[in-house]
Order: structure tokens, then C-alpha cells, then sequence
């Protein structure tokens, strides 16, 4: 097995920072690696991490994979995924319920607004404390950026039935950026059936795919491991056969 790993733009050796680009040029870079390797190899397959697992799964939609794996993808809509991660730091802050849910109906009707028009709501309705005014008005600046305004209408649900190449996707059960039961089922239920598919949880990890005991960002820097060999050996055992 022969990998080609590369920097992002942004990061490493690669192009500087621009913020203009979305997840779709990021796609289209891998899109160049696999161009690549097709020159000297018959099977070529994307494995991603996070928003490279929706780009495998973007690439596989568009036939342009011979199998993908899928590390913490997501996919569904980034306007989701972004209520579910404020959500959990929400509840992880302490703050109580009804003003958790109350703040997460603003963002989902700021996200809807933001890709589908309109005009934004007025936070002064939904009765949240100063800091949280603060930190919607961030918000709202933050969302009229090229990147985050592609992000938060990306949905792959409509996408799975076009795939037809074998997949793996695993996800973390203690995973508190990318919700692992949502995102799990959304492939289960849309992926056309396959015996080479393998959709499922993997216990006691977060987003890294490390053991943990929380699963909040804050944690990743203090855990040794750098990743489950659990799932190391899925992944190798996956493409043995």
C-alpha cells in the first residue's frame, strides 16, 4: 500500500492563508493527488479525517475514488454540526438547559437565513445573557466568510446514493465536533447496500481517535496517545480484504 500525504493549503510548505477558499477547493486538491497516483497505480482511494472524510465521501460521489475511509465525517449539514458542537460547549460551561436551546434556535435560524436569505434574527428576543449576545454577533461575522457560508449548507445526505465504491467510516462515541450517532445513521440509511461497507462507532474515543475520558478539545493536548491502534488495525484489516 503506497500513500501520498500532502499539506493543506495554509499549512506546512503550502500556499499561505486566503479567505476565500472553501471546502470544494480543498476537495479539488485531492482530486489533483489522485490524478497523481493514477499515472502509476490501478486502485486509487481517499482516506480523510474530519473534513477530509466528507471530501473522500464528495470525491467517491463523483466516482473519482475506488474506496474511501472516513475519519469523524461529516455528513450531515455543516449548519448542523456547528449547533451540535456549540451545544456540547454549552453544556460543558455549565450553563442551563433552556438558555443552551434557546441559543441554539438563534444559530439554526442565523444558519438558515445565512444560505437560504433573509434577514437576520434579533437576539434581544431570545432572552440569553450578555456574553452570549457577544458571542452571536462573532458568530454572525463569521458566517458571511466564503469558507463558512459553503460549509454550513454542505449536506452529503443527497450525495450517498451515488456512491458506489467500498467504504469504511468510523466515528468516536465521546466525538463533541462531529456528532458520531447523526452522522453514522445518515450513511447507514443512505449509502446504497454494500458487503464491503463497514459503517460504525468506535467506543471511547474522541475526535482524534484517541481513548479519553471527556472528549472536549481541551483534552487532546494531555492524552499520550496519538491514535487508537484499535483503529489502526480496522483500517488495515479493512484493506487486506
Amino acid at each position: 500500500v503506497v500513500t501520498l500525504r500532502y499539506d493543506d493549503r495554509g499549512f506546512g510548505e503550502s500556499s499561505p492563508a486566503a479567505s476565500g477558499w472553501t471546502t470544494e477547493d480543498f476537495k479539488k486538491d485531492a482530486l489533483a493527488g489522485i490524478g497523481l497516483l493514477r499515472e502509476k497505480f490501478d486502485k486509487v482511494g481517499v482516506l480523510g479525517h474530519s473534513e477530509g472524510g466528507t471530501i473522500a465521501m464528495m470525491l467517491a460521489a463523483e466516482d473519482q475514488a475506488d474506496f474511501i475511509i472516513s475519519l469523524a465525517g461529516m455528513v450531515v449539514s455543516g449548519a448542523e454540526t456547528l449547533v451540535y458542537q456549540n451545544r456540547v460547549a454549552l453544556k460543558g460551561a455549565g450553563l442551563p438547559d433552556d438558555v443552551i436551546e434557546s441559543y441554539c434556535r438563534l444559530l439554526e435560524t442565523a444558519f438558515d437565513v445565512r444560505v437560504n436569505g433573509g434577514w437576520m434574527p434579533d437576539p434581544d428576543e431570545y432572552d440569553l445573557p450578555e456574553p452570549l449576545l457577544q458571542n452571536y454577533w462573532a458568530v454572525v461575522a463569521q458566517i458571511q466568510m466564503p469558507y463558512m457560508i459553503y460549509l454550513l449548507s454542505l449536506d452529503m445526505r443527497s450525495h450517498l446514493a451515488a456512491i458506489d465504491c467500498p467504504v469504511l467510516a468510523l466515528n468516536g462515541t465521546k466525538d463533541q465536533q462531529v456528532e458520531y450517532g447523526a452522522n453514522l445513521n445518515a450513511l447507514t440509511e443512505g449509502l446504497p447496500p454494500g458487503e464491503r461497507n463497514i459503517v460504525m462507532p468506535v467506543e471511547g474515543v474522541n475526535h482524534l481517535f484517541q481513548h479519553c475520558t471527556t472528549g472536549a478539545v481541551t483534552e487532546y493536548r494531555e492524552i499520550e496517545e496519538t491514535i487508537s491502534q484499535e483503529v489502526l488495525d480496522i483500517i488495515v484489516n479493512w484493506l487486506a480484504s
